[in-house]
């Protein structure tokens, strides 16, 4: 080989190098923006993904939210009707209305309405013991005791004590009642003196 010639050959690889080189030196700083607009579009697919369980977690927390928000109307509804229900102090002659009211419907006389005790108060209630004594026949009793869930306000049925005299439950016997009678805290009663 001449040298000429090897100097020709020489020229034309570097010929060939300086066209692949170019478009290479071309390419790159194409190649390095796509490459950053790849590593900002996987960032915002991990920052996307990252949002959506948060999306997840606050739609279960609001369905959580709301079940128990529907509970809470619940049982204040709840409590609502048993506040209803109790029977200021002022109004006990409601009470003993009732009561004789429902021992004349069940042939029953009233012999004696008394309060047991101090009434038990909490800060919800107060909470007063009564002794009912009735004479009649045991299943009128026994049908009077049953009458007093149908009460507008709250009575609760503590103990009941027949006495049959002679053994016969047909010939007049007289019957204990221990209530409970139920009434809005004191406090607020006096509050409202």
């Amino acid at each position: 080989m001449r040298p000429v010639e090897g100097l020709r050959r020489t020229n034309g690889l570097k010929r060939r190098a300086g066209a692949l080189l170019v478009p290479l030196l071309l390419a790159l700083p194409v190649l390095l923006w796509v490459s950053s607009w790849m590593a900002a579009l996987w960032a915002e697919k991990s920052n996307l993904e990252k949002l959506q369980k948060e999306v997840q977690a606050l739609r279960q927390g609001l369905a959580e939210f709301r079940a128990t928000r529907e509970e809470l109307l619940r049982a204040e509804q709840k409590v609502g009707e048993l506040e209803s229900r109790l029977l200021p102090p002022e109004k006990f002659s409601l009470l003993f209305a009732h009561l004789e009211e429902a021992c004349s419907l069940a042939n029953l006389s009233l012999e004696r309405l008394e309060t047991t005790g101090a009434p038990t108060v909490t800060p919800d209630y107060a909470e007063w013991p009564l002794a009912v004594r009735v004479k009649g026949r045991v299943r009128d009793i026994l049908r009077l005791s049953a009458s007093l869930h149908a009460f507008p306000y709250l009575v609760r049925l503590q103990g009941m004590r027949i006495e049959a005299p002679g053994g016969t439950a047909e010939a007049g016997a007289e019957a204990r009642l221990e209530l409970s009678l139920f009434s809005p805290p004191l406090r607020e009663v006096t509050a409202g003196e």
